[in-house]
């Protein structure tokens, strides 16, 4: 009686830990967000089972050097919605792997990820500042109404030979863009 007792308590603790090893070494996700409005990112992370969120997701939110500069210039314009809007950059979990969000396009030609990387766009704009000033506003914006398509633009930083035919031209793509 004694021995089926312990073989029971046994076989109780060795069940009961069956599911934190399935949470930990099978369903943490983790990834990270973008948010257009704020300009910056956040990871996160939390535990799922049988692809069901269990507990609260932890977050980290940053920015890289380029997004600082940003901010620090003033070419963040203010955003009119109550609430940030967070877009998928990347997830990755065990049972489904890598998972690509609408939010990667941007954030890969931005080069957000590590701040020794993004320096191209800190140097054009410091480079350039007049068209700087037209044109992140001008871009961020365009991200804000539609951050899967709004990369492409990236390259017409170069664009006009004049500063007026700068301002033309991403007025033109720029704004006709979210208008």
């Amino acid at each position: 009686m004694k021995k089926t007792a312990i073989v029971i308590v046994i076989c109780l603790l060795i069940l009961s830990l069956i599911p934190s090893v399935l949470v930990k070494d099978f369903g943490e996700v983790s990834g990270v967000e973008f948010s257009p409005d704020l300009f910056m990112h956040r990871t996160f992370r939390y535990f799922a089972l049988f692809g069901i969120q269990i507990g609260t997701k932890d977050f980290k939110v940053w920015r890289n050097d380029f997004e600082v500069f940003l901010l620090k210039n003033n070419y963040i314009p203010p955003i009119k919605q109550d609430k940030a809007r967070w877009y998928m950059v990347k997830d990755y979990c065990s049972w489904r792997g890598f998972h690509k969000g609408i939010a990667r396009g941007i954030c890969q030609e931005l080069e957000c990820h590590g701040s020794l990387n993004n320096d191209r766009w800190i140097k054009w704009s410091k480079e350039n500042p007049e068209r700087a000033k037209i044109f992140w506003p001008a871009f961020i914006s365009a991200s804000r109404h539609n951050i899967g398509e709004s990369f492409y633009f990236l390259r017409f930083v170069n664009i006009g030979n004049s500063l007026e035919e700068f301002k033309y031209e991403v007025d033109e793509y720029l704004y006709g863009f979210i208008k």
